[in-house]
Formats: C-alpha cells, sequence, structure tokens
C-alpha cells in the first residue's frame, strides 16, 4: 500500500514493508523487531509529507483506538488519555 493512500496530503510511495498493529503489545513487538533498522511510525497520517522515493525500510502502522476520562485534573478541566490511532474527528465529536 502506498503512503498516498494514508496520508491526508496524498503523497508518498509504497514501502519495503508495513505492519499494522492494534495493541500497545503488538506496537512494542514489531519496535523491538525493527530497533536496529530503518523505520517509522505512522498513526492516522494527517499533518504527515513523505517522500515519493522508496523507503526501504519498514512502516508501523498504528491502528489503535479508544479514549477515557483520567482523574487528577484542576476543577473545571478534564484530563482524558487517547491512543495513538484514534480516529481524530470522532474523539473531537466525544469531547464536544
Amino acid at each position: 500500500m502506498r503512503l498516498a493512500d494514508l496520508t491526508t496530503i496524498g503523497v508518498g510511495a509504497e514501502p519495503a514493508r508495513m505492519v499494522d498493529v492494534r495493541t500497545r503489545d503488538e506496537l512494542l513487538a514489531a519496535l523491538q523487531e525493527v530497533w536496529d533498522e530503518e523505520w517509522f511510525v505512522l498513526g492516522g497520517g494527517s499533518n504527515l509529507l513523505v517522500g515519493d522515493e522508496e523507503f526501504d525500510g519498514t512502516v508501523i502502522r498504528i491502528l489503535t483506538g479508544g479514549h477515557a476520562p483520567v482523574d487528577g485534573a484542576a476543577d473545571g478541566y478534564q484530563r482524558v488519555t487517547i491512543e495513538a490511532g484514534q480516529n481524530w474527528d470522532d474523539f473531537v465529536a466525544w469531547a464536544v
């Protein structure tokens, strides 16, 4: 799959390898596997500009999702934890 299909700007060649991760444990395992190689982590693909030249490394695509309130915020505020692959529009709709 080309990175252009995964970014909002719509540019980017196909990487040599792409790994989809859906849990934190899968993310850690994927990172441990490629740590000494060329790699980068892809979240939702917004605000990301990649080149159209070939990428010989591994792209780790985070497909986690979820968000939840967290205790400890000052009065009148709310703290939230958000997974790296959470859809931004869905999160904003929830927060509003």
